[in-house]
């Protein structure tokens, strides 16, 4: 066996510890900014989509306004959806998922019986738009409820999403969300509920009335 041999010169040599990298010699981790741009403008698209529903800009502090109407102007807007003064079978016919919620929606027989109490003084024009989830929603369940009350006039009239109509109604009522549903006794307007009732819908149209 031959003998080991050391190199002294090598056991002489003091080892040291690696060096930590210093915040400039690290490497870059930083995101690409053109890729946190589009994940900003991604997340503020999809929160205004939630939170948008199916009105304008402006808001409203309450679903049920009073008030009155205003003048009127004129305007027209293509739209691939239903627009204008329709009956309840032209819109069922045009578009058949509000009479899936027309038949899905059902009465109790002390909603019924709020239903009759309205008097034949009381009108409701209703500003809907069919592409709207809020009037997909609202307006079957309000043609339900009047079925039980003939007296009571209901006026559908259809927006484009911009919410205008050939004859400028919506504009000058200041119609700015939808649904929005206008309550009136002989013409007069008593109040209105906008896009949701507050309790339910034959609810608040009594407690217009009273």
């Amino acid at each position: 066996m031959l003998p080991i041999q050391y190199d002294n010169n090598l056991l002489s040599k003091k080892f040291t510890k690696p060096t930590k990298l210093s915040k400039s010699t690290k490497p870059n981790k930083s995101v690409n900014p053109i890729w946190s741009t589009l994940a900003v403008a991604l997340t503020a698209t999809l929160t205004l989509g939630v939170l948008g529903g199916c009105n304008s800009t402006n808001t409203e502090s309450s679903n049920i306004q009073v008030g009155s109407g205003h003048g009127s102007e004129s305007s027209g807007n293509p739209s691939p959806y239903a627009v204008g003064d329709l009956t309840q079978s032209e819109l069922f016919d045009k578009h058949p998922y509000f009479a899936k919620g027309y038949d899905a929606f059902q009465l109790s027989q002390a909603q019924v019986a709020q239903v009759k109490s309205l008097s034949s003084d009381i009108s409701l024009d209703v500003y809907f738009g069919a592409w709207c989830h809020d009037s997909q929603r609202e307006v079957p369940r309000l043609l339900k409820a009047m079925s039980a009350n003939a007296n009571v006039a209901v006026a559908l009239i259809a927006l484009d999403i911009r919410k205008q109509e050939p004859q400028g109604r919506a504009a000058s009522h200041g119609v700015k969300y939808t649904p929005t549903i206008i309550v009136k006794r002989n013409g007069k307007e008593l109040g209105r509920i906008i896009e949701r009732p507050k309790a339910d819908l034959i609810s608040d149209i009594v407690a217009l009335v009273k």
